[in-house]
């Protein structure tokens, strides 16, 4: 019996990460400025068991999206702690969190919000704004909450009253929030805005946020027409540059040549042949070389490219590729993949000593540098260099390490230090409830070689399987309140209604996938793959659930039944 494979076209049950409500955070400032370090106190919410490693996580805007998490210190039966936003913060907005990062309170789906002030001891002029797009879009794609559209929507409306020229500026982001509140009535609200728009002439930036409120109501004709219409007026501008490179990116037969030839088209047609663009083009030219492993033109293409750290990513995944990517896979061209490889650490690294990196910078290309250092050290390691492969591995912060790096930092380890150094550190991750046949495997290796009892061992192994098992099931409930799976009932693209229920005791694969989302295009061949290899056990089911589509459920079956057909 081959596999149930069907497409659901809407998900009508999510699960959200539930928190406690009802603390409170303050500034002990009654102006707290952006650019200064300021104290807040936060008090939970009483009768509530508070989670240990209790931190505050973050979230503000500053010529982007930044996030951080800091540690609360327990003073009294509050807590404590102190943060330093950059200048010109206008906002800020927290919610409280458990040693494992989950959300502990959340203050009723809506975050804290802390307004900064500016140096003279003024509110920022955009903070509501600035609080309603974060609380609206970013916050709850962090925090893992339901965005609190109607809140946010609040935060907008008192802002336009507060200061009415905002609404100029920021009235589409307002409506974009205000449809899914109530789609009747905020229908004909968002169609007079869009219209009103593309009535008169205005900027690009103003006329493309109203063709996204038509692409929201999914109105597909306006879409169409108000691309026309953009196209003619601004034939140079962005939804023009972006339908360029998008018909490059869609080319299923690309070259280095076609590449070039772009280079040169898009200089004629935009006006545009500076460092940074050219450096796009060449670095597709080196992907597309680097896929083909035509090392030499890679080598010839990557010169060209004046940004090298454009390029660290390229080598990092040609440099896995060529390892073998798995300890007892069998790696090819591996000096040269050694030599990329250190090409991207180099690249990283100068990011790193950069004296004009923010600590927030340095922080992050600090853990990219060691996700390339973790690449490094596997080629060094099958290069017969354990000592260097240990180095570097050691030097990845080992917090950060997932289930393949402990198994490739214990290998290591062994040669570079020996068996009783790899079997602590073996027993401790084991004993912690890390699930690694892997390392299972070497310890008894080890055991073996130290002349260790081997009913020891197997008491270890079974200890840590045990571990594993509830540890998983453990992450389980904590994640989604329970180990049950909610049921829901959805149209396949015939139109017939499939439940989960109906699919009682069996494997389950459950696919959120998009029309409009790449990564989601890019793992099909794979799940296809899945889908072939299961194809005759009667045990498991396969649902891909198209999701987050514009229509009317007989349009989004439609556009899903043809996109699935090309």
């Amino acid at each position: 019996m081959k596999p149930v494979v069907t497409t659901l076209l809407l998900v009508t049950a999510a699960v959200i990460c539930k928190a406690q409500t009802g603390g409170n955070l303050t500034a002990t400032s009654t102006t707290p400025k952006a650019g200064e370090e300021n104290h807040y106190i936060y008090q939970p919410p009483a009768g509530i068991a508070v989670p240990d490693g209790l931190s505050a996580s973050i979230i503000y805007f500053n010529k982007g999206y930044f996030n951080k998490v800091v540690p609360l210190t327990k003073n009294g039966d509050a807590y404590d702690f102190n943060f330093n936003a950059p200048d010109s913060t206008p906002v800020l907005l927290v919610c409280m969190v458990n040693g494992k990062g989950v959300m502990f309170d959340n203050n009723n789906e809506t975050t804290f919000v802390i307004p900064l002030y500016d140096k003279k001891g003024k509110v920022f002029d955009e903070a509501g704004v600035i609080a309603a797009q974060l609380t609206g879009g970013y916050a709850p794609y962090l925090f893992k909450i339901k965005p609190p559209h109607g809140y946010a929507t609040g935060l907008y409306a008192a802002e336009f009253k507060k200061m009415p020229a905002l609404k100029e500026k920021y009235y589409a982001g307002y409506l974009q929030l205000l449809y899914p509140q109530n789609k009747d009535s905020a229908r004909p609200v968002l169609v007079a805005y869009a219209k009103q728009q593309f009535a008169k002439k205005t900027t690009e930036e103003k006329w493309l946020s109203a063709q996204n409120l038509y692409r929201q109501m999914g109105m597909t004709d306006e879409v169409t027409q108000a691309e026309t219409k953009i196209l003619a007026a601004y034939p140079k501008g962005q939804l023009a540059k972006s339908k360029f490179y998008n018909k490059l990116y869609a080319d299923k037969e690309p070259s280095a040549e076609k590449y070039l030839a772009a280079m040169h088209e898009y200089a004629a047609k935009f006006g545009d042949s500076s460092a940074a663009t050219k450096d796009n083009f060449y670095r597709m030219i080196v992907s597309y070389y680097a896929d083909k492993k035509d090392w030499a033109n890679v080598d010839k293409y990557s010169a060209y490219v004046t940004d090298k750290i454009q390029l660290a990513a390229i080598y990092n995944n040609a440099a896995w590729s060529l390892s073998g990517q798995q300890l007892y896979n069998e790696g090819t061209q591996l000096e040269y993949a050694a030599g990329m490889s250190m090409k991207s650490l180099q690249a990283v690294k100068e990011k790193i000593d950069d004296p004009k990196a923010t600590a927030d910078a340095r922080k992050n290309w600090q853990a990219t540098f060691g996700l390339y250092a973790d690449t490094y050290a596997l080629i060094l390691y099958k290069l017969n260099k354990a000592d260097s492969a240990f180095y570097y591995e050691n030097a990845i912060d080992k917090t950060t390490f997932d289930d393949g790096e402990k198994e490739r930092y214990a290998m290591y380890a062994q040669k570079a230090k020996g068996a009783a150094f790899a079997r602590k550190y073996i027993e401790e991750q084991l004993l912690s409830g890390v699930n690694s046949p892997g390392m299972q495997k070497q310890l008894q290796s080890i055991y073996t070689e130290l002349n260790l009892p081997q009913d020891e061992y197997e008491r270890i192994k079974q200890q840590a399987i045990t571990l594993a098992k509830q540890k998983a099931l453990n992450k389980i409930k904590e994640t989604l309140g329970d180990l049950k799976a909610k049921d829901f009932t959805l149209k396949d693209l015939d139109g017939n209604e499939v439940s989960l229920a109906s699919f009682r005791n069996k494997v389950v694969v459950l696919d959120f996938w998009a029309t409009w989302c790449g990564p989601c295009r890019a793992s099909f061949p794979a799940m296809q793959e899945a889908v072939n290899k299961y194809k005759n056990d009667k045990d498991v089911v396969f649902l891909f659930m198209d999701i987050s589509e514009n229509g009317d459920e007989a349009t989004v079956r439609k556009n899903t039944a043809r996109f699935i057909a090309d």
